[in-house]
């Protein structure tokens, strides 16, 4: 019965907040949004870590296919 009336309630508040929604989203412009806390910190020590130097750790996965200039086509052949 418990999760009955649980049910009912989630159901009941999310058509709520459906019809307090915003018609229509607008994007945010380029730069708009800057990381600020825990994740400014998470980023830092990405960069200066593994990410940042993944090209030297792995030296040629940059020239792999898949991210070059045509990545996002659909001629790259799939590795086996």
């Amino acid at each position: 019965m418990r999760t009955i009336i649980l049910s009912i309630l989630l159901i009941l508040s999310m058509k709520l907040c459906a019809q307090n929604a915003p018609e229509k989203l607008k994007p945010f412009s380029c730069g708009s949004i800057k990381p600020t806390g825990w994740l400014k910190e998470q980023m830092k020590k990405d960069i200066d870590g593994f990410v940042g130097n993944l090209d030297l750790l792995v030296p040629g996965l940059f020239q792999d296919p898949i991210y070059g200039k045509d990545r996002l086509k659909n001629i790259l052949k799939l590795k086996t």
